[in-house]
């Protein structure tokens, strides 16, 4: 009886994981755009070659999308 209750809430929680991370089914049917930068950062001679990175965030819906 323990194993089939350990078993059920396991279940539960795996499910409710894969609800929150990767259905995306339940995203409203909006466009969302990202827009990645990467740098090369070299500040000088005493430190290492750095690659910085910037994610920007666009969204807009498919209406006010025109493509020609």
């Amino acid at each position: 009886m323990l194993l089939i209750w350990i078993l059920f809430f396991t279940s539960i929680i795996g499910y409710g994981i894969y609800w929150l991370f990767f259905d995306w089914s339940r995203c409203k049917q909006d466009l969302i755009a990202y827009t990645v930068k990467a740098y090369v950062s070299d500040a000088g001679a005493t430190t290492f070659n750095t690659v910085l990175g910037e994610l920007i965030l666009t969204s807009f819906s498919r209406s006010h999308l025109h493509l020609s």
